[in-house]
């Protein structure tokens, strides 16, 4: 799997030792079956991505969802390098109802959100410092 060159230190590790970090992985060979189709919301560079595509098989079909123009090239470079054929890469963000909203880059690909700024600007503004009330924002704070 390709990984951008700029990650380094705790990005490098979670991918290096994801089956720990995201025991989801494992729990995707106890739910798919070759033929399933797989949604990947929010692909990134496409870890989720590979394992569905390999436990899904050739008739199977895996649909790759993400916006950010930061993560789709690498996430079209893996799935070109392990010749899947049973993915559909889709350059698109995914909600609730149509319309249009900002996605924040930040300088790699670990660091995109929804919104004009970064979340420790976010939070500074907001004067949201870790305050539950905000749900899953706070424990970014």
């Amino acid at each position: 799997m390709l990984l951008p060159p700029r990650w380094q230190g705790i990005e490098k590790l979670i991918f290096t030792f994801r089956e720990d970090y995201e025991p989801e992985l494992a729990y995707l060979g106890k739910v798919l079956f070759p033929r399933a189709v797989f949604i990947d919301v929010g692909a990134n560079l496409g870890i989720y991505t590979l394992v569905a595509s390999s436990l899904v098989g050739p008739a199977g079909r895996v649909i790759a969802i993400e916006p950010s123009f930061q993560s789709l090239p690498t996430l079209r470079k893996n799935i070109a390098i392990n010749g899947l054929t049973n993915v559909l890469p889709l350059s698109v963000a995914l909600t609730e109802k149509a319309g249009r909203t900002w996605l924040y880059h930040g300088p790699d690909p670990s660091q995109k959100l929804f919104g004009q700024e970064p979340v420790s600007q976010w939070c500074r503004r907001r004067g949201r410092d870790g305050d539950p009330r905000f749900g899953a924002l706070a424990g970014l704070c």
